[in-house]
């Protein structure tokens, strides 16, 4: 079982590395919009994905989201 896991982790990880890079290159073009479509494909793959997580927090703000920023911020601290 402890094997299954690993590998769907793996698999996951695999599926979601390209994706994050995209978000890198749509953050650096100031698409924040298109940024944040990613994002949340990555937290559907993988949903405790802190360093998308964090992303996705300051993706958030820069659209002037802040509220949903800090339910963002909240929800993760729970």
């Amino acid at each position: 079982m402890k094997k299954s896991l690993e590998l769907v982790k793996k698999e996951d990880s695999d599926k979601v590395s390209p994706l994050k890079s995209i978000v890198l290159l749509l953050e650096e073009l100031n698409d924040f919009d298109e940024s944040l479509k990613i994002i949340n494909k990555v937290l559907r793959i993988n949903p405790d994905e802190k360093e998308t997580i964090y992303n996705k927090r300051i993706t958030l703000s820069r659209l002037s989201k802040y509220e949903d920023a800090l339910i963002k911020i909240l929800i993760n601290k729970l």
